[in-house]
């Protein structure tokens, strides 16, 4: 049958390129107590070791409630709510708000279908929250973090985040602040400079290394570069808002260009291809897309011990994931040759 499309042409969302310190602090606090990924970050994990044995011990305190209550996204969260020009700006906004304002705004978005139960759960709405909770059972941390947002006491809550702000950047950001502020307003003007050449879509992928197709709710996407996780990309959904804080570029980490330093994407990528398990997992998902029960049968190792496999594959973008499935990024694959011969040609 023919079709006749009377259709205009396919709506897509518009692209906003910002950059904060205070998002840069928020994700160095999310980092440190996400232990379990530290092998995978482009800093070693002395590095890690070596900025707790530097904090005060009433911040590694509460550095601990961050890891066991995930309070590091109450915080982004919250930094999502206004631009800050400083630390303090932020503080007094803490403090400014109601009981029900700092829930509502640490509460995270799950859909506009339950935007009201949010709401609600942020006045402490019993059957509210046990909907919201429900509405996300799968998610990683989401129900006890809801369940725990929803019942702390909110003095309490505004006094944890100002002490594993304040004890962050003073120990982490301020001594480094020239550097990183440096790279984020390089990385950011770098990036604002393409806009003219690309469309939305392929600005997105260009510069986070994934593809984002539009969604119904979300009219915009937000870029935010941040160093400390490196090489990931972190993602999270406002109301209409999709954020992606991705990884900055290599040649924006320093001014001083050395040819015989290769790009750490580089390094990471092939480092996660040296390795038996690794290769056959890549080998699997060239055939088709895969479960994590899949790969488990197929390779017959713990669950365990996969998870840590794909993690480091994730990490050098090599596979990604959507659900409960893996693929295979040919695109990025096919193009680790090219990124290998132009550092080999680099004088």
């Amino acid at each position: 049958m023919k079709v006749m499309n009377l259709n205009a042409t396919r709506e897509t969302y518009s692209v906003q390129i910002k950059h904060s310190i205070l998002f840069e602090m928020g994700l160095g606090i999310a980092a440190f107590t996400y232990y379990d990924f530290h092998h995978t970050f482009e800093k070693p994990i002395e590095y890690w070791k070596d900025i707790d044995k530097k904090l005060p011990a009433a911040v590694r305190k509460e550095l601990q409630y961050t890891h066991k209550h995930n309070t590091w996204f109450a915080l982004l969260q919250l930094l999502h709510s206004r631009i800050f020009d400083s630390l303090e700006s932020f503080f007094y906004f803490l403090d400014e708000r109601t009981e029900e304002e700092l829930r509502w705004h640490s509460l995270p978005y799950i859909g506009l279908q339950h935007e009201d139960n949010r709401r609600k759960a942020s006045q402490q709405d019993d059957a509210a929250i046990t909907s919201l909770i429900k509405a996300c059972q799968h998610h990683k941390f989401f129900p006890a973090y809801m369940k725990h947002i929803s019942s702390i006491d909110t003095s309490l809550l505004k006094q944890h985040l100002k002490i594993i702000s304040e004890g962050w950047y003073e120990t982490v950001i301020q001594p480094n602040y020239a550097e990183f502020t440096s790279m984020l307003e390089r990385d950011a003007q770098q990036k604002r400079a393409l806009q003219s050449t690309y469309h939305p879509e392929e600005l997105v992928k260009f510069i986070t290394g994934s593809p984002y197709q539009p969604e119904p709710s979300i009219h915009q996407v937000i870029l935010i570069p941040q160093y400390v996780y490196r090489p990931w990309n972190v993602e999270t959904t406002l109301p209409g808002i999709k954020v992606f804080y991705y990884p900055i570029s290599d040649e924006n980490v320093s001014l001083i260009e050395d040819p015989y330093s290769p790009p750490s994407t580089l390094v990471h990528s092939y480092k996660a291809l040296g390795d038996e398990t690794r290769l056959k997992i890549i080998k699997l998902l060239t055939e088709r897309d895969r479960s994590l029960q899949e790969l488990t049968e197929q390779l017959k190792i713990p669950k365990s011990t996969l998870h840590h496999h794909l993690s480091l594959l994730r990490a050098a973008r090599i596979i990604s994931g959507k659900g409960s499935r893996y693929y295979i990024q040919l695109d990025y694959l096919t193009a680790l040759q090219e990124k290998l011969q132009r550092f080999l040609e680099k004088r």
